[in-house]
C-alpha cells in the first residue's frame, strides 16, 4: 500500500472506483449509488484514508526503532529540541519528488498531533488514529 504514493491521481481514482464497485457488489448497493455513498453504506473507509493510516503506522515504527536499520537511515528525527517528536521533511528537488515515502511520511508524522506520536506503544497508536478523525483532517 505504501507503493501506491507513487500512482498517478487518475490510476488511484480508478482504484477507489473498483473499491467502491466490490462495495455494491458485497453489499448489494444499488449501481446508481456514487463512490461515497457506496463507501459509505458499506462502511468501507476510501483509499485515501487507508493509505495515511498505514503510512503513519509506518512512520510510528521508524519513529520508535522498530524498522531495518537501512530504511531508519532515511528518516532523520528534527534538531529542534522543541519539535523533538517530528522528522524532518527532506526538500524535494523535483515535484516527482513529494510522491516519494521519504518526504510523504516525514509531513504525515508531522502533521499528527504529539499526543498520538508519543503513543506509549503502536496499538495504542493505532487506538488513536482509527478512534480519532486525525487522518481525516490530514
Amino acid at each position: 500500500m505504501l507503493i501506491w504514493a507513487t500512482y498517478p491521481e487518475n490510476r488511484i481514482n480508478c482504484l477507489e472506483e473498483l473499491h467502491a464497485r466490490a462495495a455494491r457488489i458485497i453489499h448489494r448497493i444499488p449501481k446508481r449509488a456514487n463512490t461515497q455513498d457506496s463507501l459509505n453504506k458499506a462502511n468501507w473507509k476510501p483509499l485515501k484514508y487507508l493509505y495515511n493510516r498505514r503510512l503513519a503506522s509506518f512512520m510510528c515504527d521508524v519513529y520508535k526503532d522498530n524498522t531495518d536499520p537501512r530504511v531508519q537511515n532515511l528518516f532523520k528525527p528534527s534538531r529542534s529540541r522543541r519539535l523533538a517528536s517530528n522528522s524532518e521533511v527532506i526538500r524535494p528537488l523535483k515535484e516527482i519528488d513529494r510522491d516519494t515515502l521519504a518526504f510523504r511520511g516525514p509531513a504525515l508524522w508531522n502533521a499528527l498531533p504529539d499526543c498520538v506520536k508519543l503513543s506509549a506503544s503502536k496499538g495504542i497508536f493505532k487506538n488513536n488514529i482509527k478512534n480519532g478523525r486525525i487522518i481525516n483532517d490530514i
